[in-house]
Protein backbone atom coordinates (compact mmCIF):
# COMPACT_ATOMS: atom_id res chain seq x y z
CA UNK A 1 0.00 0.00 0.00
CA UNK A 2 1.38 3.43 -1.02
CA UNK A 3 0.57 5.17 2.28
CA UNK A 4 2.52 2.58 4.29
CA UNK A 5 5.46 2.64 1.88
CA UNK A 6 5.59 6.44 2.00
CA UNK A 7 5.58 6.53 5.80
CA UNK A 8 8.34 3.87 5.96
CA UNK A 9 10.69 5.81 3.69
CA UNK A 10 9.79 9.32 4.82
CA UNK A 11 8.26 12.07 2.74
CA UNK A 12 11.03 12.25 0.15
CA UNK A 13 10.86 9.53 -2.52
CA UNK A 14 14.27 10.43 -4.06
CA UNK A 15 16.20 7.14 -4.04
CA UNK A 16 19.46 8.67 -2.85
CA UNK A 17 17.73 10.06 0.25
CA UNK A 18 16.17 6.67 0.96
CA UNK A 19 19.43 4.70 0.73
CA UNK A 20 21.26 7.39 2.72
CA UNK A 21 18.77 6.92 5.56
CA UNK A 22 19.48 3.18 5.33
CA UNK A 23 23.21 3.84 5.86
CA UNK A 24 24.47 3.42 2.28
CA UNK A 25 27.44 5.26 0.78
CA UNK A 26 26.16 6.80 -2.47
CA UNK A 27 27.64 7.70 -5.85
CA UNK A 28 26.07 9.67 -8.70
CA UNK A 29 27.86 10.20 -11.97
CA UNK A 30 27.54 11.77 -15.38
CA UNK A 31 30.33 11.21 -17.91
CA UNK A 32 30.53 14.93 -18.71
CA UNK A 33 30.57 18.22 -16.83
CA UNK A 34 26.95 18.53 -15.72
CA UNK A 35 27.32 21.82 -13.82
CA UNK A 36 24.76 24.35 -15.07
CA UNK A 37 23.68 21.95 -17.81
CA UNK A 38 20.09 22.33 -18.96
CA UNK A 39 20.20 18.66 -20.00
CA UNK A 40 20.26 17.15 -16.51
CA UNK A 41 17.65 17.19 -13.76
CA UNK A 42 19.99 17.19 -10.75
CA UNK A 43 20.54 20.75 -9.63
CA UNK A 44 17.71 21.89 -11.92
CA UNK A 45 14.76 19.91 -10.57
CA UNK A 46 16.22 18.56 -7.32
CA UNK A 47 19.47 18.60 -5.40
CA UNK A 48 21.71 15.57 -5.72
CA UNK A 49 22.55 14.32 -2.29
CA UNK A 50 25.10 11.61 -3.17
CA UNK A 51 28.25 11.23 -1.07
CA UNK A 52 30.43 11.03 -4.20
CA UNK A 53 29.95 12.27 -7.73
CA UNK A 54 31.92 12.80 -10.91
CA UNK A 55 31.03 16.43 -11.47
CA UNK A 56 34.32 17.98 -10.35
CA UNK A 57 36.39 15.44 -12.23
CA UNK A 58 34.63 15.89 -15.57
CA UNK A 59 34.34 19.67 -15.13
CA UNK A 60 38.11 19.90 -14.61
CA UNK A 61 38.67 17.73 -17.68
CA UNK A 62 36.26 19.92 -19.67
CA UNK A 63 38.05 23.05 -18.47
CA UNK A 64 41.37 21.59 -19.62
CA UNK A 65 39.91 20.54 -22.99
CA UNK A 66 38.33 23.98 -23.43
CA UNK A 67 41.73 25.61 -22.94
CA UNK A 68 43.76 23.13 -25.02
CA UNK A 69 41.30 23.05 -27.93
CA UNK A 70 40.74 26.82 -27.95
CA UNK A 71 37.03 26.94 -27.16
CA UNK A 72 35.53 30.42 -26.76
CA UNK A 73 35.85 31.81 -23.23
CA UNK A 74 32.07 32.06 -22.88
CA UNK A 75 31.49 28.38 -23.82
CA UNK A 76 29.77 26.52 -20.99
CA UNK A 77 31.73 23.56 -19.65
CA UNK A 78 28.80 21.19 -20.23
CA UNK A 79 29.12 21.92 -23.98
CA UNK A 80 32.82 21.07 -24.14
CA UNK A 81 33.06 17.75 -25.93
CA UNK A 82 36.13 15.74 -26.84
CA UNK A 83 34.24 13.09 -28.74
CA UNK A 84 31.59 13.21 -31.44
CA UNK A 85 30.28 10.54 -33.76
CA UNK A 86 31.82 12.41 -36.68
CA UNK A 87 35.19 12.80 -34.95
CA UNK A 88 35.53 9.97 -32.45
CA UNK A 89 38.07 10.76 -29.73
CA UNK A 90 36.79 8.97 -26.65
CA UNK A 91 40.07 9.12 -24.77
CA UNK A 92 41.59 11.76 -22.52
CA UNK A 93 45.34 11.36 -22.30
CA UNK A 94 44.97 7.79 -23.56
CA UNK A 95 42.27 6.86 -21.02
CA UNK A 96 38.60 6.42 -21.80
CA UNK A 97 36.08 8.52 -19.90
CA UNK A 98 34.35 5.26 -18.93
CA UNK A 99 37.56 4.15 -17.22
CA UNK A 100 37.60 7.33 -15.13
CA UNK A 101 34.04 6.64 -13.97
CA UNK A 102 34.57 2.94 -13.28
CA UNK A 103 37.85 3.56 -11.43
CA UNK A 104 36.12 6.12 -9.22
CA UNK A 105 33.33 3.66 -8.36
CA UNK A 106 35.85 0.86 -7.71
CA UNK A 107 37.82 3.11 -5.34
CA UNK A 108 34.64 3.95 -3.44
CA UNK A 109 33.77 0.23 -3.18
CA UNK A 110 37.28 -0.57 -1.92
CA UNK A 111 37.28 2.28 0.61
CA UNK A 112 34.08 1.06 2.33
CA UNK A 113 34.24 -2.76 2.35
CA UNK A 114 31.71 -3.18 5.18
CA UNK A 115 29.22 -0.45 4.24
CA UNK A 116 26.37 -0.95 1.76
CA UNK A 117 26.81 1.07 -1.43
CA UNK A 118 24.52 2.48 -4.11
CA UNK A 119 25.87 3.88 -7.39
CA UNK A 120 24.18 5.45 -10.41
CA UNK A 121 26.23 6.20 -13.53
CA UNK A 122 24.64 7.87 -16.54
CA UNK A 123 26.83 6.72 -19.42
CA UNK A 124 27.47 8.92 -22.44
CA UNK A 125 27.24 5.86 -24.72
CA UNK A 126 23.50 5.89 -24.08
CA UNK A 127 23.25 9.43 -25.44
CA UNK A 128 24.81 9.16 -28.89
CA UNK A 129 22.21 10.65 -31.18
CA UNK A 130 24.25 10.22 -34.35
CA UNK A 131 22.58 10.34 -37.69
CA UNK A 132 24.85 7.42 -38.58
CA UNK A 133 23.37 4.64 -36.41
CA UNK A 134 26.38 2.38 -37.05
CA UNK A 135 28.49 4.79 -34.99
CA UNK A 136 25.97 4.60 -32.14
CA UNK A 137 26.17 0.81 -32.18
CA UNK A 138 29.97 0.89 -32.19
CA UNK A 139 29.97 3.24 -29.19
CA UNK A 140 27.58 0.97 -27.29
CA UNK A 141 29.72 -2.09 -28.08
CA UNK A 142 32.88 -0.31 -26.91
CA UNK A 143 31.07 0.69 -23.71
CA UNK A 144 30.02 -2.93 -23.18
CA UNK A 145 33.71 -3.91 -23.28
CA UNK A 146 34.53 -1.37 -20.56
CA UNK A 147 31.52 -2.41 -18.50
CA UNK A 148 32.37 -6.12 -18.68
CA UNK A 149 35.94 -5.43 -17.52
CA UNK A 150 34.55 -3.34 -14.64
CA UNK A 151 32.10 -6.00 -13.53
Amino acid sequence: DNANNKSRRGSNPWLFDIVEKLGYITFFGEEFCAEQSPYVIQGNVFATSADYDLSKLFCRLASRTKKVKGYAKFASLYSVEDDTSFRPQPCIDGRSRQNFAFEYITQMWDAYPDVPKFAFLNAMAAHDYSLDKSRSALGAEAYDDHLSMFL
